[in-house]
């Protein structure tokens, strides 16, 4: 069995904004970018791929996707999962 964690999962796309969890987690390999219209990093991907097609692959961890309330968060992780849905 091969298991993929989220950086190796995010590789396989055009851009990753990183994974957050993973950042929780002390996952070695994990990092963070910020998903908003201050990455230059982001925009400068999307108008290179657009050279070559229409379309692109985007990977962004889910804790950052929805607003919603989040029933296993640990008590110590809730301060941060609070900010991050904000």
């Amino acid at each position: 069995m091969k298991l993929i964690e989220g950086v190796a999962l995010s590789e396989l796309c055009d851009y990753s904004f990183g994974d957050q969890s993973g950042q929780w987690g002390n996952i070695y390999t994990s990092f963070m970018k910020d998903a908003n219209f201050l990455n230059t990093e982001f925009a400068t991907k999307v108008f290179e791929v657009m050279q070559e097609r229409d379309h692109m692959t985007v990977f962004i961890d889910n804790i950052r996707l929805y607003k919603r309330n989040i029933p296993s968060t640990k008590p110590q992780d809730l301060t941060y999962v609070v900010i991050s849905l904000r």
